[in-house]
């Protein structure tokens, strides 16, 4: 347990959502016991609640060995729309940052990352 080497089966540029994350603790769990995908799934769904009810409280989530979550403050500000370069306000709000450990950086850094299509084109 704790190896997610059942992900590198997916194609290149697949992003992978909690229901992939489910089975693959499933089957890597079921190998020494016999629990049930619903009940990973509640586990899985019980552990992204905790996390996001503790960043809401807290603002901060350090998960050693996988990264830093942390609510950070943006302020207000004009920006021009720069398609027809009128002034677009922005309203002061919080947002998730994640800072991800070292671990996870050279992990991920030989990961061939797919070019993003231009919409535009």
């Amino acid at each position: 347990m704790g190896k997610a080497k059942k992900f590198s089966d997916a194609p290149t540029g697949k992003s992978y959502t909690k229901l992939d994350i489910v089975r693959a603790i499933t089957q890597d769990v079921q190998e020494k016991s016999s629990i049930r995908q619903s009940t990973v799934k509640e586990v899985v769904n019980s552990v992204f609640d905790y996390l996001t009810e503790a960043l809401a409280a807290k603002g901060r989530i350090e998960l050693r060995g996988f990264g830093v979550f942390e609510v950070r403050h943006l302020a207000g500000r004009t920006v021009r729309n720069p398609h027809t370069s009128e002034p677009v306000d922005f309203e002061p709000r919080n947002v998730v940052r994640f800072k991800a450990s070292d671990k996870i950086e050279k992990r991920v850094a030989d990961f061939q990352v797919a070019p993003k299509k231009n919409k535009d084109k």
